[in-house]
């Protein structure tokens, strides 16, 4: 059966009766030739011929990806994958390749992503969908190899920017299958293939029982649909509302994030690296640690760096252009370390120790030997200084805990669990996060509100506030960041991430304007709320 002709009609893959078996023809000459007769089942076919991808089950749990030359059969690259159907597709050039899981996969320690890679070495180029929530069922390169489409099973439709990892469009639907997809020539319109309608502002196109979609990307800055008022609606934005980006080498969830004072730098840890990006260039990475890091903080003056991981408790010195990569000391040794935290005038640092319980408080933290004061705990999840320094937060497996820093006298011991707790930047409040976000009030340690939110786990119980203090960021288990008016606790917005996977690192700049979020897969989504509300309210629709 034919499954795929080159663009130029000169070369066929079509699969055989045997689902593991499929055969390479070339039609360049007046009778059809075989090529090769292959394992596995063909994927697709460059335009120009010269190229062919597949993917075939090497092992019982293994399964390979596969980009080769259809004159001669030499390999490009190969990709090893868990036992899990692929979906791929070459851009329109050749150059690139585009892979992705295409059913669901057991192993949850394996990515569910859109990669590209290039076809001449089988590098990443770009992570374009990180922790997608479900397969990937259609993939399409419009002609120029700008835009890449990916179609979730049951999930959304999301045109992606190859070259920034931009998500430019989101078509969102419940129980909606994408079966195919296909650009048209000037990349103005998308048509898919689906086994229901798909809305596109209230609107569907279907001819006889085939449902189809004609969308139109001559606006590039069409968001949406979104849900208003339970109906899908179409906002124009403006570049920057949103945006991600990702280093090719990154591993796993990316987890410990922070931004400096001055919104240029911004530290980011995964399972394997810590990198110090440079948000002023485009943006730059620089790696500048091994290891993997659950927690980042800037002192307030933006001259130092600290961070907690596997690999010990650590401080970098900050420069001008960066972070001087032999101006570090180590606080604490390695071991399993989840947090630190600074009060306001960075002259007190909390750190943890979740093997050994032990919360060390050093005092002037950037002195050659600091002083400090040692708190015993649970298994700790989180820590938490408050603005003044005058008092400390635990969160662990034990509880609530709160003690004064000053002579070690415990304010308030609360035996249920807690994955997570920050003192709000004037004082007044302590959130805690458990299956759902508990808010204390500080001056007599009682709970007053509990946020109406979906449960959340320990993953997902992060949140952050501005600095200062009139927005919370709360995460959630499906890609959405919920946003609260303090100290009312009212939702006044919800921010649906195309990748539709758990947030809950987060880190505001000063001002509040842009909200970064670490999530799956290493990629870091950029908000830009102050752009996001003067577009809003132009429709009405502001916070």
């Amino acid at each position: 059966m034919p499954t795929r002709v080159s663009r130029n009609g000169r070369w066929l893959a079509a699969q055989l009766e045997d689902p593991d078996r499929w055969q390479l023809w070339n039609l360049t000459e007046s009778a059809a030739r075989l090529e090769a007769e292959l394992t596995g089942a063909a994927e697709d076919l460059s335009d120009d011929g010269t190229l062919v991808t597949c993917a075939f089950r090497a092992a019982p749990e293994e399964m390979v990806a596969e980009v080769r030359e259809t004159l001669g059969g030499r390999v490009r690259f190969r990709l090893k994958f868990p036992n899990v159907s692929l979906k791929m597709r070459f851009s329109g050039d050749g150059s690139l390749c585009a892979v992705a899981p295409s059913s669901y996969l057991n192993d949850t320690t394996f990515p569910y992503s859109v990669r590209i890679h290039r076809c001449a070495d089988g590098a990443v180029e770009r992570e374009l969908s990180a922790g997608m929530a479900n397969c990937i069922w259609a993939m399409a390169f419009s002609r120029d190899g700008e835009l890449l489409a990916a179609g979730e099973r049951d999930g959304a439709t999301v045109v992606w920017e190859v070259r920034t990892g931009n998500a430019r469009h989101a078509l969102r639907g419940t129980g909606v299958n994408l079966w195919q997809a296909a650009f048209s020539e000037d990349g103005r319109y998308l048509a898919t293939v689906s086994g229901q309608p798909v809305a596109r502002g209230g609107e569907a196109w279907q001819s006889e029982n085939v449902p189809l979609l004609f969308w139109s990307t001559a606006d590039p800055w069409v968001f949406g649909p979104l849900p208003q008022d339970e109906h899908d609606t179409l906002f124009t934005l403006r570049p920057g509302a949103f945006s991600t980006f990702v280093a090719p080498d990154s591993h796993g969830s990316a987890l410990g994030i922070a931004i400096a004072p001055g919104g240029r730098w911004l530290a980011v840890g995964d399972s394997r690296h810590a990198r110090l990006w440079d948000l002023h260039c485009s943006p730059r990475r620089q790696v500048f640690a091994p290891g993997l890091w659950n927690s980042f903080t800037f002192s307030p003056d933006g001259h130092w760096l600290y961070g907690a991981g596997e690999p010990g408790v650590v401080r970098w010195r900050m420069a001008e252009d960066g972070l001087v990569e032999d101006a570090r000391t180590e606080l604490l040794p390695a071991g399993w370390h989840n947090a630190v935290a600074l009060d306001g005038s960075g002259r007190r640092l909390a750190a943890e120790s979740g093997s050994s319980r032990v919360i060390r408080v050093f005092s002037v933290p950037e002195n050659h030997a600091p002083s400090h004061r040692d708190f015993i705990s649970g298994q700790t999840s989180w820590v938490s200084m408050s603005p003044d320094g005058g008092q400390l937060a635990v969160a662990s497996w034990d509880g609530l805990e709160v003690w004064r820093t000053s002579d070690g006298g415990k304010l308030i011991s609360q035996p249920k669990p807690a994955h997570w707790v920050s003192f709000s930047p004037d004082g007044r409040w302590l959130l805690v996060g458990r299956e759902r976000y508990e808010i204390w009030r500080t001056s007599d340690w009682s709970l007053v509100r509990t946020l109406n939110t979906r449960a959340v786990g320990p993953l997902e119980s992060r949140a952050a506030f501005t600095a200062d203090g009139r927005w919370l960021a709360t995460g959630h288990g499906f890609g959405k960041i919920g946003l609260w008016s303090v100290p009312a606790w009212e939702r006044f917005a919800v921010l649906e991430s195309p990748n539709n996977q758990p947030v809950g690192h987060f880190a505001f700049d000063r001002e509040g304007g842009r909200l970064f979020n670490a999530s799956t897969g290493g990629v870091v989504e950029v908000w830009d709320l102050r752009m996001l509300d003067r577009e809003l309210k132009k429709l009405g629709l502001g916070w």
